[in-house]
């Protein structure tokens, strides 16, 4: 699990090269990416490579996204890329944005993505009771939210994990 990374405000890319190598020693499972890798101060060359080496940690079940309050928002200024050049980076790199979505990852775990409760887009962020209807309990849920939300409504709705950054 990765959030909050900021590129090009907090660390530079050999750092982050660094730390993907070093989370690739470890073989992972799965890696998520829980909102705010980079913001309105990043540079739209620092997004695409961010993006590229996050993607290149090999992964047996994939790699995650999670928007967070900063990736598609100008709290600064005018950001140096759009929503889409974004998204285009994060395919790119093999990425998957889970945006108030389900999948099915395995045959017992389920990720369960949000979309930021910050996010004024065109459609608003959908309910947890909206999104798992349907879900079973025996599964294990993951649930991925950039802000730690509604973390006893959630429980109730029989989320075992809740990731979030923020």
């Amino acid at each position: 699990f990765i959030s909050d990374l900021h590129a090009g405000l907090t660390l530079d890319s050999e750092d982050l090269q660094q730390y993907a190598r070093e989370i690739a020693a470890l073989q992972p499972d799965l890696v998520i990416l829980g909102g705010d890798i980079v913001d309105e101060g990043t540079s739209l060359e620092c997004m695409q490579l961010s993006f590229q080496i996050l993607g290149d940690i090999p992964s047996e079940l994939g790699t995650f996204y999670v928007y967070g309050n900063h990736d598609r928002s100008n709290h600064w200024g005018e950001c140096d890329y759009t929503t889409e050049q974004l998204d285009a980076a994060m395919a790119e790199a093999g990425i998957q944005v889970l945006s108030d979505e389900v999948l099915q990852l395995t045959e017992d775990l389920v990720l369960v993505g949000r979309e930021d409760a910050s996010f004024g887009g065109d459609r608003e962020r959908l309910s947890a009771e909206q999104l798992m209807k349907g879900v079973s309990k025996e599964d294990f849920i993951l649930l991925l939210d950039h802000q730690p939300l509604e973390l006893g409504n959630n429980r109730e709705l029989g989320v075992d994990l809740q990731l979030s950054g923020h």
